[in-house]
């Protein structure tokens, strides 16, 4: 049996009392919020209103037949959960409403993945501390971006799959289908799935059964969306159709590493005079074929662009924190535009108070250096369990580890965003939990050693 780690009950900050009354002030600090920020969407967060406004309008679910001549297909879970929603309380309050009941399943997740990979309570309330700390997880309800549901049906479906019944696993393939459905990205954890499964098989020459559950409910569902939207509009769609399009934004001669649209600007490779009379369908085979081409003529180029994507990946977390300040104009991107692209430094917060620009420098510092701290972490941890002799709690996070991995690799394919991290950050959390409890634990014992030592004749 696995060696754990010695749980103590003195320390006031792990009592149940404290999670209890830690999480009734997150959700007092939601409600609260709400009250006072109020942001209209904006870029893809009013794409995805419109979408599902347009599937309210026309009576129908999304992907629907006035959707045949969209650039893409996407998010179509999501956008279906918006108009449903919608079409219940009319009022776009209800989706930051609905953010913070899945920003409070999320934490409740992560709890319970964590207790559930580690048998350790005060580890799980570890992790729903780091949670809670990240202010992240407070501005995205504030967005109308996918992310937050697909982490829900993501850990969801890890957490079935931990569980390890029958009826779980079945479901957790299921959940699966529906996470890919809403952000392609969610293969990663697929793959992830049939890994530790070919590794199984290698090890132990036998078929992981939970593992065969899960892959083959998944495909099933998967299907099953695919045909029942072939029913509706003609075309079979299983997932998102929108990975080719970001693949060609990272795979063409203006490609920076992050979004660029000038690849579809007229004359670029990803511009077509026949735009609004073919399918999105023909328009996704277009952008792969144009993206695989630069790819195969510019190999070394593409490759050299992946340091970059993933410093704009991981470099910086300033997607979600703007709404804590009531805007949408200002963050690392556009400030660092303005003075060193643009040259026009003048113009950096430009008609904001002083109390906005320190309230903005100070929340700015406080969580990147939290956000710094936890990469550093995420990354310290496998040296650490290794040092310490802990590999087993390792090999217990192998399904996030090749998740995140794996998920990486194909955002590295695309652009960098960090926007795109923000599920690699969720899933990985509960696993230097173990690393935190220890350390504190370690502390804990020199202090009392030293105490011990002091009182001695």
């Amino acid at each position: 049996m696995p060696r754990r780690f010695h749980t103590s009950s003195s320390t006031h900050i792990f009592r149940r009392s404290f999670i209890f009354k830690a999480l009734l002030c997150y959700l007092f600090i939601q409600i609260l919020l709400l009250f006072f920020i109020n942001l209209p969407f904006t870029s893809d967060s009013l794409v995805y209103y419109e979408q599902a406004s347009d599937c309210i309008t026309h009576n129908a679910f999304y992907p629907a037949l006035h959707n045949i001549n969209d650039n893409f297909i996407a998010a179509p879970v999501y956008i279906n959960f918006l108009s449903l929603i919608l079409r219940i309380f009319h009022l776009p309050l209800t989706i930051r409403i609905a953010n913070i009941v899945l920003n409070l399943f999320q934490v409740f997740l992560v709890y319970a993945i964590t207790r559930f990979l580690y048998h350790n309570e005060r580890q799980s309330k570890i992790a729903v501390l780091l949670y809670m700390a990240f202010l992240t997880n407070l501005g995205i309800i504030f967005y109308n971006y996918p992310e937050l549901m697909f982490d829900v049906l993501l850990l969801l479906s890890f957490f079935l799959y931990l569980k390890n019944t029958k009826i779980s696993t079945l479901f957790s393939g299921v959940i699966l289908a529906f996470a890919c459905n809403t952000r392609p990205i969610g293969l990663a954890f697929f793959i992830s799935i049939l890994t530790v499964g070919i590794i199984v098989f290698i090890q132990e020459k036998r078929i992981a059964p939970r593992v065969l559950r899960v892959l083959i409910s998944c495909i099933l569902t998967l299907l099953l969306i695919g045909f029942t939207t072939k029913l509706r509009i003609g075309y079979f769609v299983p997932l998102p159709t929108n990975g080719s399009c970001n693949i060609l934004i990272g795979a063409n001669d203006y490609a920076t590493g992050a979004y660029n649209d000038r690849v579809f600007q007229p004359g670029k490779a990803g511009y077509f005079d026949t735009q609004d009379s073919l399918t999105f369908l023909e328009k996704e085979r277009f952008y792969r074929d144009a993206a695989l081409k630069w790819i195969a003529e510019h190999p070394w180029r593409w490759l050299g662009l992946v340091p970059i994507k993933l410093f704009h990946l991981f470099g910086r977390d300033d997607w979600a924190i703007p709404a804590l300040l009531n805007t949408n104009q200002w963050n690392i991107h556009t400030t660092s535009k303005l003075l060193f692209k643009e040259q026009r430094k003048q113009d950096i917060f430009a008609g904001e108070s002083t109390a906005f620009i320190i309230a903005f420098i100070m929340l700015f510092i406080l969580h990147h250096l939290y956000y710094y701290a936890l990469i550093v972490m995420m990354a310290f941890q496998f040296w650490y369990y290794k040092k310490n002799k802990l590999n087993y709690i390792a090999v217990q996070n192998i399904e996030i580890y090749f998740f995140a991995l794996v998920g990486i690799l194909i955002t590295t394919c695309t652009v960098g965003a960090p926007r795109y991290q923000y599920s690699f950050i969720i899933f990985l959390m509960p696993t230097i939990a173990p690393m935190i409890e220890n350390i504190f634990q370690v502390i804990g014992n020199r202090r009392e050693s030293v105490n011990t030592h002091d009182r001695a004749p």
